[in-house]
């Protein structure tokens, strides 16, 4: 994972916090064989911690 995403720590997704996500520094697979940018796979991540 990015540095920018392994250090965030907000209980909100918010538009500064998607801000930051410019560009990928990896992919991630996800289900039914999706590939997902670093701010892309925040989205899911936050949604289970929710």
């Amino acid at each position: 994972m990015s540095a920018t995403l392994e250090h965030t720590q907000l209980d909100t997704i918010s538009a500064e916090t998607l801000a930051q996500f410019i560009g990928t520094t990896r992919y991630y697979r996800y289900t039914m064989g999706l590939i997902l940018t670093d701010g892309a796979a925040y989205l899911p991540k936050m949604a289970r911690r929710g």
